[in-house]
């Protein structure tokens, strides 16, 4: 995409002109399909304004129009630290995890840390190079404190303890070719991060941490 401007009429007038871009589309057709990913692009805008209130705004409505939406990583990396800078403890750290699990080498690549805990498969190098992707205004706008936060919540127990179980369940995945158990084991993959919210959000240690 074009450069992202720094000034706030700039980025309020590009976040106006896309999320009409989405109003009209679903307007028109019954639904949003949104193949550009704009969606994603207002959440990369908004945390660069800075401006809870109209975050707040566009995260409900995200919420409510892309319920099931896998999203992706910088778009993931933007919500947590929205959330981070709103006081929303609990959903930046559920927040960092997902993307922690979507992409096995963006938090290490963002804040120069060693990956650590995951099973180093044949999508590594795209993932490590994805993570290479992020607009220079965005990475400007990190804070040193951010960034030592995304570091002390990936070093955590529960997140180590995360990286552990999915690592584990990729192995079994590699390991068998029957069926039932690879789809138990694909929505154990899945299912992960929703069946540890509690030790997420609250920073509890799981029972399998090292």
């Amino acid at each position: 995409m074009s450069s992202i401007s720094k000034t706030e009429r700039g980025l309020r007038s590009r976040i106006t002109r896309y999320r009409a871009e989405l109003t009209r589309e679903k307007r028109t057709y019954g639904g949003i399909d949104d193949g550009r990913g704009i969606r994603y692009v207002i959440f990369w805008l908004l945390f660069l304004l800075d401006d809870p209130k109209e975050s707040k705004k566009y995260i409900r409505w995200y919420a409510k129009e892309f319920d099931d939406d896998v999203a992706e990583p910088i778009h993931k990396l933007c919500l947590a630290l929205i959330f981070h800078r709103m006081g929303n403890l609990a959903e930046a750290a559920y927040t960092l995890a997902d993307l922690m699990l979507a992409n096995h080498h963006f938090i290490p690549t963002l804040t120069g840390i060693p990956s650590s805990g995951l099973k180093q498969g044949s999508s590594s190098d795209a993932s490590a190079s994805y993570a290479g992707e992020i607009p220079p205004e965005i990475l400007s706008a990190i804070s040193e404190a951010e960034k030592l936060w995304m570091v002390e919540k990936y070093n955590s127990f529960v997140f180590r303890g995360l990286r552990k179980q999915y690592s584990d369940i990729e192995t079994e995945l590699d390991r068998t070719e029957v069926r039932p158990v690879r789809t138990r084991l694909v929505g154990e993959l899945y299912g992960l991060l929703e069946k540890h919210r509690t030790e997420i959000t609250t920073n509890k240690t799981l029972e399998s941490d090292p």
